[in-house]
């Protein structure tokens, strides 16, 4: 079933890629922008080109991120590729802010469904995970820090008005992928009950590189003692952390409550330190 969801969303990315981004000389970021930038300049193969792009992060990932992450990310770029070398270029529109648009709606559609099936398709999210691993970056900041580069590299290529559009379509599909993830809401925090919940961290760690806290928890009605697992996760993380609950123990509780904001480790800084009382005395003296 999640092979079918890949196949699907990634069906999908291909139209918004091929008749109605690239007719209009558009890019949505990611490593697939600078497939398709190769393209418009060189005329090479955009499917062909993003498989060979990937190659050395998929290396890189197996030896430095995992085999699950490498070997998912592998399938979606696999079935993205072999989509885009299928799927005929043609404009369906011949409007730039509708090609914009259309193409963003369509391709995050598309990556929507994509990640709801609990796959990825390689190049940006590799290389977040990479510059997490070697920079200790935040997954948001490494995906920005890509998406800039990508924009940037079109609006030197094929200039300011299309990089413009482009960051534009971006954006649309971005907004997109938060709906069909999570609905409107904002970072999660998730609680989950179980016997199991050592392994279950364990995963949450291996798998999403996320952390997670072990709270002493115990029911009401039958007085059991279960450890709570409190983890904070990005949307497009739920639906792997669901699969990885549902492995470990069917049946666990689970609780996914949207969190306006989350600061620290692996996301946002909190800040600089507030000054203490101490240091005040300290500053007076």
């Amino acid at each position: 079933m999640a092979v079918a969801g890949i196949a699907l969303g990634t069906g999908v990315m291909a139209v918004g890629l091929n008749d109605f981004l690239i007719p209009a000389r558009l890019n949505d970021g990611g490593l697939t922008a600078v497939a398709v930038v190769l393209h418009l300049v060189a005329r090479v193969p955009v499917g062909a080109t993003l498989f060979v792009l990937n190659v050395p992060l998929f290396a890189l990932a197996l030896w430095k991120v995992g085999r699950a992450f490498a070997w998912r990310s592998l399938l979606g770029t696999a079935l993205l590729s072999a989509w885009l070398s299928v799927v005929p270029e043609r404009a369906f529109v011949h409007d730039l802010l509708l090609s914009t648009v259309y193409g963003g709606l369509v391709s995050g559609l598309g990556s929507g469904i994509v990640f709801r099936a609990g796959g990825s398709t390689g190049g940006t999210d590799l290389v977040a995970r990479l510059l997490r691993v070697w920079l200790r970056w935040t997954t948001g900041r490494g995906l920005l820090a890509v998406d800039v580069a990508v924009i940037a590299l079109t609006g030197v290529v094929l200039g300011a008005r299309l990089a413009m559009y482009s960051a534009f379509a971006l954006f649309v599909g971005t907004r997109v992928v938060d709906f069909l993830q999570e609905g409107t809401e904002g970072e999660k925090a998730a609680l989950v009950v179980s016997r199991h919940a050592e392994a279950i961290g364990a995963h949450v760690l291996d798998v999403l590189g996320r952390g997670a806290t072990s709270l002493a928890g115990r029911g009401m009605y039958g007085g059991e003692r279960r450890d709570v697992l409190l983890v904070a996760l990005t949307r497009s993380e739920v639906p792997a952390l669901k699969a990885i609950v549902a492995a470990q123990d069917p049946q666990a509780f689970m609780l996914v409550l949207p969190a306006g904001e989350v600061l620290g480790e692996g996301f946002a800084a909190i800040g600089p330190r507030r000054p203490s009382p101490a240091d005040a005395d300290r500053t007076r003296r």
